[in-house]
């Protein structure tokens, strides 16, 4: 077989990219990053979220047979930070529903972030400090859920109905239902290396 070979290389105005994911038809890759634009610790800085941002990075990936780019940036983002209720430490990316759902882990405050829809306001990675606050204001299309310790990686179950998290800080796998994302939901922990038997009940965080 040919060796592997490079096809394009895209710089990210940041740190610490996270777990990757592909969508459906393997032509965008999403993947949770920090957004550095250069800002300095300041109080007022801190207090706007001018320092660093939480984003979800959406790449058009280039045509490895070279048939051209469609139009628009190649790399867009959308920004994670509600104000007021920052996301901190972003890692884990799951691509679900077709593409309609996306879901991040959040480790430094402890969560999972679940996005709905086909018109997400993914833009300039640069443009907004804080999440659009239509996006912000929707439980149809923006969810959070705290499950405590620091949620890292992540796998969808085969029919895309359950998530299981690896969790640092617990030394676990929790198994959370996705539907319930942002509600009371039905969260497992099993110790690591372990599978999660059935959850016997409902309730936030890691509880077993």
């Amino acid at each position: 077989s040919a060796p592997l070979a490079g096809v394009s290389r895209q710089r990210l105005p940041g740190v610490k990219p996270g777990q990757p994911a592909f969508s459906p038809a393997g032509d965008t890759l999403y993947f949770p990053w920090t957004y550095d634009g250069g800002g300095h610790p300041s109080k007022g800085n801190i207090r706007l979220g001018w320092v660093t941002g939480s984003r979800i990075g959406r790449l058009r990936l280039a045509d490895p047979e070279g048939g051209g780019d469609a139009p628009g940036p190649r790399l867009t983002g959308l920004t994670l930070d509600v104000s007021g209720r920052a996301v901190g430490d972003v890692a884990g990316m799951v691509v679900a529903d077709g593409g309609r759902r996306l879901l991040v882990s959040a480790g430094g405050t402890h969560e999972i972030l679940r996005f709905e829809g086909d018109s997400l306001p993914f833009t300039q990675a640069s443009a907004s400090e804080v999440m659009d606050r239509r996006l912000a204001a929707d439980p149809s299309r923006f969810r959070r859920l705290v499950v405590e310790g620091r949620p890292l990686g992540k796998k969808l179950s085969a029919d895309g109905s359950r998530l299981f998290v690896a969790n640092h800080l617990l030394d676990a796998v929790q198994e959370i239902d996705v539907g319930a994302v942002g509600n009371e939901a039905s969260t497992n922990k099993a110790p690591a290396g372990r599978p999660p038997a059935t959850p016997a009940g409902r309730g936030r965080g890691g509880g077993g």
